[in-house]
């Protein structure tokens, strides 16, 4: 390396005094390396003094080789090697990466997939049988049914016979001894012999106490079996199922237009009745099914739906007052005028009124309605609901005027009878009980 000298150099001993030079007295000679003025780099400086000099006289700037250096240069195999471990590192991040997200998008779709599969049964299950069991109850098929068979003499005999123990009838012996026999052979031998006397005067205006299969003769009823579906199937509801029965009933008063609750399964009558007054006395559930052509129905949660239009034969304020067992509630116009029932299944308000002894029913508990206003000639709707849990069915009303008063205590309230059209001498006798000047249609007319 080429020797060259520097200018001179202004510093402090102290800064470059050699280890060990105090001791020698004068030092001539000494090396300490630092850098150059010229900024060429680590120099290695050469510089002579003596003891009692403060500063350096003179500097010598030698460059030295760089032996070992800071900063590494790496070769070219080096660098290859580095930049191929980059490149497997930022591939492995990404792979990993996308591995993340693919396993997150199979958990979330699990999820959403096994969420699906649980909402899909409730789906099916509420839309199936509402739309079935709509088209099934109009069907028109009471010509069919009803024709079949004539009533045969030989059947009326032998329900006369069977039913002559009956003590209900006891009231109108007097009449003639025909009125108890019919009136309690259609009650108490429905299970063999019902299907033909139905059947015997469906074309000419066949008759029990639930009612005719003539249409001009009043309310329109429909019958609904709970405790089993469209097709007869069970539904898993039994007689005395309160909660249930209940809800049902419930649901099928809500709001202005009557019907059967599609949520509920149910089975519809094949047929429908007309009856001309609400006035049923104490005979066994069963015979409610046997009279709508359905005598599979066993006791219990069963209702029929009775709807019409009425004109009103007086002005006035008006109450209604009744007795059911189990359900009888009376609406005009959609809303609830009586809730009769001995439950309080719709828990409308009503006034207890004593009881009243009806045949086959003795002590049933009456109750009166809320007030509502006629209008002489005005159209109304009525819609009664009559029903039973399972047992012994009975259900009556009457109407009384704002200005009177029936006492509480036993008896039949001397009251005319909820009757919409002239009953027939089968209606008079099924509802004997009931004074005749109170079974005609004072009140409401069948429009």
């Amino acid at each position: 390396m080429k020797r060259a000298e520097c200018f001179l150099l202004a510093f402090p001993l102290a800064d470059y005094w050699p280890h060990g030079a105090v001791d020698q007295g004068v030092m001539t000679r000494g090396e300490r390396r630092g850098v150059d003025a010229e900024g060429l780099g680590r120099v290695k400086l050469s510089y002579s003094f003596s003891r009692s000099k403060e500063f350096c006289t003179r500097v010598v700037a030698q460059p030295i080789p760089e032996i070992m250096s800071y900063h590494a240069k790496l070769s070219d195999e080096a660098l290859r090697a580095l930049e191929a471990e980059r490149r497997n590192s930022t591939m492995i991040s990404v792979m990993m990466a996308l591995l993340f997200c693919v396993l997150l998008g199979l958990v979330m779709a699990v999820i959403f997939l096994t969420t699906e599969v649980k909402e899909t049964p409730e789906i099916i299950t509420f839309a199936g049988s509402q739309d079935a069991e709509e088209r099934v109850e109009k069907p028109e098929i009471v010509n069919q049914v009803e024709r079949k068979p004539s009533a045969p003499s030989k059947t009326l005999s032998r329900v006369i016979a069977s039913t002559s123990v009956t003590e209900l009838a006891v009231p109108v012996t007097s009449v003639d001894l025909d009125t108890p026999s019919l009136d309690f052979g259609d009650s108490e031998d429905f299970g063999s012999g019902w299907g033909n006397g139905v059947g015997s005067g469906a074309g000419g205006g066949g008759f029990s106490s639930f009612g005719s299969t003539n249409p001009n003769s009043g309310l329109r009823g429909t019958f609904y079996d709970f405790k089993r579906d469209r097709s007869g199937k069970p539904t898993g509801l039994k007689k005395l199922d309160q909660g249930p029965y209940t809800k049902i009933i419930q649901a099928f008063t809500r709001g202005r237009t009557w019907k059967a609750p599609a949520r509920y399964k149910h089975f519809t009558s094949p047929v429908e009745l007309y009856t001309s007054s609400i006035v049923f006395k104490g005979i066994p559930d069963v015979e409610a099914g046997q009279a709508f052509q359905a005598p599979e129905t066993k006791p219990g949660l069963w209702l029929v739906h009775y709807s019409g239009d009425v004109v009103a034969q007086t002005s006035g304020t008006h109450r209604l007052i009744g007795w059911g067992d189990n359900v009888l509630v009376i609406a005009i116009d959609g809303k609830i005028v009586l809730d009769a029932s001995d439950k309080g299944f719709t828990g409308e308000k009503r006034t207890r009124r004593g009881s009243i002894n009806v045949p086959g029913k003795p002590g049933a508990a009456l109750y009166e309605g809320k007030p509502f206003s006629l209008s002489q000639g005005r159209s109304y709707k009525i819609d009664v609901l009559i029903g039973d849990m399972g047992g012994l069915f009975s259900a009556g009303a009457m109407v009384m005027r704002k200005s009177s008063d029936y006492k509480d205590g036993s008896g039949i309230p001397q009251l005319p009878a909820l009757v919409v059209s002239p009953l027939t001498e089968e209606d008079r006798k099924h509802r004997s009980f009931v004074k005749p000047q109170y079974l005609n249609p004072e009140i409401f007319k069948l429009k």
